[in-house]
């Protein structure tokens, strides 16, 4: 009995992994203000999105409790607050002049 639900659960979790790696990560952009998580333009490499519809990114540094200009013209001195680590981890206020979608 144990063996068989070993195997079962076993058998779930492998299933769970494959398919979970199956999942496409769109992201759709609506026009304006848009909350989202973990973008950055870096982290747009190879998608379709046009940036030229990307006016403005803005993150929260919790240290300081403000916002930071992320693109264009990124204000480094206070990105420098955040690490490269934490910044790939927040959300951004993006704003769009477009819809828009990546593959």
């Amino acid at each position: 009995m144990k063996k068989i639900f070993l195997t079962l659960v076993v058998f779930i979790g492998i299933s769970s992994v494959v398919y979970a790696s199956q999942i496409e990560d769109n992201l759709f952009i609506k026009q304006g203000w848009n909350l989202i998580y973990g973008f950055t333009p870096n982290s747009l490499n190879g998608q379709n999105l046009d940036m030229a519809h990307i006016k403005a990114i803005y993150g929260f540094i919790p240290t300081t409790q403000e916002y930071a200009r992320i693109y264009p013209k990124p204000e480094d001195n206070k990105i420098d607050l955040i690490g490269d680590g934490y910044l790939a981890d927040t959300s951004f206020w993006v704003y769009s002049d477009s819809d828009a979608e990546t593959d």
